[in-house]
């Protein structure tokens, strides 16, 4: 009877070692990240053709137009706290997550900048100039967020579908 104990309580150890060291937290953060971003991509991808949309059915009267981007300003804002609330598990996912809340910061700047510069008479130089180098910054952010989970993933064998 001992014997069949010390077995069972074995077999279970054996079992818990095989589950335990067979768990990769990074390949399970990053897969529900990508789960998460898939659930937002949409709501993301609603707002990209609105205000598309709103930019070329907008009448061109400035205060017409310093409403609209007003309001995707607002969605944008939204969009970026439902962001700041995901928190990742590893600083691994947490670092690529960390890449796209910097790149809606950025947006967002944007956003305010535009509305900035359309309430204003005209302008400045540094105004436009910040403004294209916030631009360039959110494309390189971009960029760079999209090579990172690629690369995570292939380093876990993790399926993406986000970017397809």
């Amino acid at each position: 009877m001992q014997n069949r104990k010390i077995l069972v309580a074995f077999m279970v150890l054996i079992l818990l070692l095989m589950v335990g060291c067979g768990s990769d937290p990074v390949k399970s953060d990053l897969e529900e990240y990508l789960n998460f971003e898939m659930s937002v991509q949409k709501e993301a991808e609603n707002f990209s053709l609105d205000l598309m949309s709103n930019m070329s059915n907008t009448a061109k009267d400035k205060a017409e137009v310093v409403k609209m981007f007003s309001d995707a300003n607002g969605k944008l804002t939204e969009f970026a706290e439902k962001q700041k609330g995901y928190k990742p598990k590893t600083k691994e996912v947490q670092a690529i997550h960390d890449k796209y809340l910097k790149m809606l910061d950025n947006s967002t700047y944007v956003f305010n900048e535009i509305t900035n510069m359309l309430n204003a008479d005209k302008p400045t130089k540094e105004q436009l100039e910040t403004l294209t180098q916030k631009q360039q910054e959110i494309i390189k952010l971009t960029k760079e967020y999209r090579d990172d989970i690629r690369n995570l993933a292939e380093q876990k064998k993790v399926e993406v579908k986000l970017f397809k």
